[in-house]
């Protein structure tokens, strides 16, 4: 029960300032466990549609996709950086003061849930091109 409590995210989706350093230290509990999930989600669309299709096109399109997830989980720290010197870059170029500014821990369990819905979308698109 308790992986279940670490799906929650603790910020909100819009923040209401820069990045903070918090999530140059660390990634937040609700990102890995997202990333977790997102890659256990993808082994199992491509494990049921490699036994279905019987070649490796899924197997590529799920290594294709697992990159995501797995550059957030080994690289953290760098990704976190990169997003902070894009965001003061744009608010330093950005003719308008109001801003909308996403939350990073929200935006990447974002990319881990679409991750395995293109896989999913992937194999959809590999079953129409094979059953014709």
């Amino acid at each position: 029960m308790a992986f279940w409590k670490t799906l929650i995210p603790d910020e909100p989706l819009i923040s209401d300032g820069g990045l903070e350093s918090r999530y140059l230290n660390g990634m937040p509990p609700a990102v890995r466990s997202w990333c977790l999930v997102s890659l256990a989600a993808n082994g199992f669309v491509v494990a049921i549609a490699t036994v279905f299709f019987r070649n490796a096109g899924p197997l590529l399109l799920g290594a294709i996709f697992a990159l995501f997830p797995c550059y957030m989980l080994l690289f953290w720290k760098d990704l976190a950086s990169t997003v902070n010197d894009v965001e003061r870059k744009a608010v330093e170029q950005a003719p308008l003061p109001l801003q909308i500014n996403l939350n990073p821990q929200w935006a990447a369990i974002s990319i881990c849930v679409a991750a395995p819905m293109m896989v999913c979308c992937g194999c959809l698109l590999l079953w129409f091109t094979y059953m014709i």
